[in-house]
């Protein structure tokens, strides 16, 4: 929809009672937009990933682990209802750091959720892990 209408020094225009507040957009701003916009997905930095995904009942994974700050953290594997399957304290003495879990060989076929959380309560980060073969 266009809006027609004349606009004063604030940058708004008033056309039939709608009014339209404009926005000056910097280079920098419109630059890390484009970057953003065209980053592609798996290129994204994602604190947890998960190896290899997928993976089968009763095998091994690597989960790779990126945080902001060493310390304590808490990690938990869940199903799609939200019940705890695997729950480990670690210890994050590196900002990024791989983690071996066995997952249950009693696990169906499906999407998991591996959660890690701060200590105290901090940034919670997510990832899936899907069970098959």
């Amino acid at each position: 929809m266009v809006v027609k209408g004349i606009a004063d020094a604030d940058h708004r225009s008033i056309t039939m009672g709608i009014v339209a507040v404009y926005h000056k957009v910097t280079v920098t701003e419109k630059t890390q937009r484009k970057v953003t916009d065209l980053t592609p997905e798996f290129a994204k930095k994602k604190e947890v990933k998960m190896y290899p995904n997928p993976a089968a009942p009763g095998s091994v994974i690597d989960v790779a682990i990126s945080v902001k700050q060493t310390g304590g953290y808490t990690m938990e594997i869940l199903d799609t209802q939200g019940h705890v399957l695997h729950r480990e304290q670690i210890q994050m003495n590196y900002l990024s750091q791989n983690i071996q879990v066995a997952t249950g060989s009693h696990w169906s076929k499906g999407v998991y959720w591996v959660r890690v959380m701060g200590k105290r309560g901090g940034k919670v980060f997510n990832g899936k892990l899907v069970l098959g073969a």
